[in-house]
């Protein structure tokens, strides 16, 4: 039998760890998680030189060992993902995002970032306690979540996380953005550059798609805007109508719709096969600032080609540039040659814009249509890659075309 002494010395034992456990709980000891953008250890996809928005992360989330990284595009550019000189690297701009955040029980105490080519971080950081170096390649702190924030053209090839155990000293960051409440695109466009709104659309119609396929223009009935590597995925034509988290912004081309943490299409209901209706007036009538970013017809006016990409409309003393831009802003049109366009008596349809003055305005033509009965050429808005697509003389798509003139890939076609 055990002697009661020994009894009484296995209890104190067993009762001394209980108190230290108690008082002193166990750690979990640091750990390292490695985001190699260089080697792809998350599996993300890749965008290249030929389609670089397949590595477009703006709204996405990648998770490693308890830490999650989630991306917000810049309201210039998307936060992507590619191949770029022979190296996989993450690039992102200014105003865009990049939010670390632990799982539960665990607390973010260090970042270290491995730059591309300088030193030359650009980084701003809020939530959490903690501050960045003086080279901003590393954050040092204690918080279960954190976010950087771009002010420059940034290109990284891998991110390491430090984790440990959650402790007091901990602080989970308040959200403390206020989304400004506006009931139209009217309301969102007078809001001041930078104001995070909750922007409610009404049969909201998606009018034309950008070049680069980042952003779509959209008009409501009190205005036009254009979203902007937002990450919501459009087609040209639908209504739209909900609410969305957005920021407002304003860059050529004029009122910008552009993403935050908050931007998803969770709230927004689509209807596809929408029709928009343009905008009418006399080119002294029409040529307004309440028309920005809005659809617009232009009936009986004379256009004249200058260059391939540039044409003026004229209606009596009243003149307006037109233009078939291939910028990353402007909507996409169907690239016909305007220099050798010469007619006394068109319709243009287009969204019109201007930048800061109504000096500048311009149109972007959706469709141009020569009035003379003894001729027929016409510039239509397509999608790359139209395939099977037919539309009627006045622009309108045939799902099933019998006899006549149709245009096809942007030429005048007999069936």
């Amino acid at each position: 039998m055990i002697a009661k002494h020994e009894l009484m010395k296995k209890f104190s034992t067993l009762f001394l760890v209980f108190v230290n456990l108690l008082v002193f709980p166990l750690t979990i000891s640091a750990e390292e998680v490695t985001f190699d953008f260089q080697n792809n250890n998350m599996n993300l996809p890749v965008g290249t030189s030929e389609d670089i928005n397949a590595g477009n992360l703006g709204g996405k989330s990648v998770t490693l060992s308890g830490v999650t990284l989630s991306f917000v595009n810049s309201m210039t550019m998307p936060t992507r993902y590619y191949l770029n000189s022979g190296k996989n690297q993450l690039q992102t701009v200014g105003g865009g995002q990049i939010r670390f955040t632990a799982d539960e029980g665990k607390a973010i105490t260090k970042i270290e970032i491995t730059p591309v080519l300088s030193s030359n971080q650009k980084w701003d950081v809020d939530g959490g306690v903690g501050t960045l170096s003086d080279n901003k390649l590393s954050w040092e702190g204690n918080t279960t979540t954190v976010r950087f924030t771009a002010t420059g053209s940034l290109f990284l090839t891998k991110i390491v996380v430090t984790t440990s155990a959650k402790n007091d000293a901990t602080v989970t960051p308040e959200d403390t953005d206020l989304y400004t409440e506006v009931s139209s695109l009217a309301e969102f466009n007078a809001l001041a550059k930078n104001t995070l709104a909750k922007l409610n659309l009404t049969n909201a119609i998606i009018t034309s798609s950008m070049v680069n396929g980042w952003g779509y223009y959209v008009q409501d009935a009190t205005a036009g805007a254009h979203f902007y590597c937002t990450g919501l995925d459009f087609e040209v034509n639908d209504a739209i109508s909900g609410y969305v988290y957005v920021k407002k912004y304003f860059v050529q081309p004029g009122p910008r719709i552009a993403m935050t943490e908050k931007t998803n299409a969770a709230n927004l209901a689509v209807v596809h096969g929408a029709t928009i209706t343009p905008i009418e007036g006399a080119l002294n009538d029409v040529v307004k600032a309440a028309n920005n970013n809005m659809v617009i017809k232009l009936a009986d006016v004379a256009v004249k080609g200058i260059s391939k990409s540039e044409a003026t409309i004229t209606s009596g003393d009243q003149t307006l540039s037109l233009r078939n831009e291939t910028t990353n802003y402007a909507p996409y049109v169907y690239k016909e040659d305007l220099s050798t366009v010469d007619y006394e008596k068109a319709t243009v349809v287009g969204i019109l814009w201007s930048n800061t003055d109504e000096n500048s305005f311009r149109i972007y033509p959706l469709s141009i249509e020569n009035n003379d009965p003894t001729g027929i050429q016409t510039i239509q808005q397509e999608r790359p890659a139209d395939g099977g697509i037919y539309y009627n003389l006045s622009g309108q798509r045939v799902e099933h075309p019998t006899k006549g003139l149709y245009i096809h890939n942007g030429r005048v076609v007999i069936k």
